[in-house]
């Protein structure tokens, strides 16, 4: 299909582009966390399109994202929203038929997630003896404004300001010149933009796709409340990623389920046979 082929085709120069950058570069030479959650995140975004997914697959990719927020807390929301699509994902999958193989996976994704997210408690309970789940950021300052105010984001309208500056700031809409993450996030928007535009004009698999393109916004409001104060490429290439990927992966479900729904098309057929076999 040509809107597969133009958002996949966005979304891999979108990545191939940003991690071939002289920043990301600059990253992988110290070793930063980033580079590592981002590697994460790709290999955990392949296995959820993995269409042979085994239990323990499931509880792989729930430790990679699991393990993205160990690295970086600031992308549990990313982390988060993405398990919750694949739980959908699963649960609607006409690959298995058993309602309780389904929430098996559904369970071994769940505990991978949970198991990584636990590590960053480990790790404070072992070195720091404190019993809490992330670092307190707001004792370094970088607080802009409480958190809870985000629970009222529909109707405080400083909230929305603030989360529509930090929008604009991942976007790069307000940068001056034109460098290799501005043309990257620009692409990526450009996918998003396609991939949304599918979802609402082909219903099929609504809720995960849904699911998988919310991932960025959530990941934009939960890190509104705190100032970024170190090289702000670093945040807004993640929002880029998501954006990239997640446009990628719900341009994916939509025409893999409709190549299945085509009459005549090959996995029809192999029913087709399937089903003779079973009435001869």
């Amino acid at each position: 299909r040509p809107f597969t082929l133009a958002v996949t085709s966005l979304a891999c120069f979108t990545v191939v582009w940003v991690t071939t950058g002289s920043l990301s570069i600059q990253l992988a030479s110290t070793s930063a966390s980033e580079v590592f959650a981002w590697t994460l995140f790709f290999l955990a975004s392949v296995s959820v399109l993995s269409p042979s997914a085994s239990n323990r697959k499931s509880a792989i990719t729930g430790l990679a994202f699991g393990l993205m927020v160990f690295l970086r807390p600031n992308y549990l929301a990313i982390s988060v929203i993405f398990v919750v699509g694949a739980t959908v994902l699963i649960l609607n999958s006409e690959k298995e038929t058993s309602r309780v193989s389904r929430l098996v996976r559904t369970a071994w994704l769940t505990t991978g997630l949970v198991v990584g997210v636990s590590l960053t408690l480990a790790h404070n309970l072992h070195y720091g003896d404190r019993f809490v789940l992330f670092v307190d950021t707001a004792a370094g300052g970088t607080e802009v404004f409480p958190a809870r105010d985000l629970l009222g984001l529909f109707w405080n309208r400083d909230a929305q300001a603030a989360v529509w500056d930090r929008l604009r700031q991942y976007s790069f809409w307000t940068q001056p010149s034109f460098d290799v993450e501005l043309l990257g996030s620009w692409v990526a928007q450009v996918a998003y933009v396609v991939a949304l535009v599918r979802l609402a004009v082909s219903r099929t698999l609504l809720l995960p796709r849904a699911m998988f393109l919310l991932a960025p916004v959530g990941y934009v409001i939960s890190t509104t409340p705190y100032a970024i104060t170190t090289i702000p490429e670093r945040q807004s290439n993640m929002f880029t990623f998501a954006l990239a990927v997640s446009a990628g992966i719900s341009t994916i479900l939509e025409t893999r389920n409709a190549v299945r729904e085509v009459p005549g098309s090959i996995p029809s057929r192999q029913h087709e046979k399937s089903t003779q076999s079973a009435t001869s």
